[in-house]
């Protein structure tokens, strides 16, 4: 259920709706990635 939400999420275009270069694309998915995994693991933990 959260990998489709990641997906959907990424996949209509509101991930990055202000990218200037892809250096700083790259830059924002990793961090994207990194609070998803975070938020992820946290909830797994808790429950």
């Amino acid at each position: 259920m959260m990998g489709y939400s990641y997906i959907r999420y990424i996949f209509s275009g509101i991930e990055h709706t202000e990218v200037s270069d892809k250096q700083y694309y790259i830059k924002r998915r990793r961090m994207v990635v990194n609070r998803s995994l975070l938020a992820g693991v946290t909830f797994l933990l808790y429950f």
